[in-house]
């Protein structure tokens, strides 16, 4: 199947040979920053880069991809 996904922002992503319906929200961040023990609070631009960096992966991102990206941006706070 072919998955058409609209963000807030009107663009748009196509993933193809979809097997399953899967997404990531901001429970899954939360549980993911509770795993890494830090606090889940991150700037409206942290968000940003979150969630832009998620939609550039070729397949759906998981967990795995949103706990690096995740770990990623907090190592650029220092």
């Amino acid at each position: 199947m072919i998955l058409i996904c609209v963000g807030d922002d009107g663009d748009v992503h196509v993933f193809k040979n979809v097997l399953t319906y899967d997404c990531l929200t901001k429970e899954d961040l939360d549980n993911v920053c509770e795993e890494l023990n830090v606090e889940p609070t991150f700037t409206k631009t942290e968000m940003d880069i979150i969630k832009y960096r998620l939609g550039k992966f070729d397949n759906m991102a998981d967990i795995n991809d949103l706990c690096w990206i995740v770990k990623d941006v907090i190592s650029e706070r220092k």
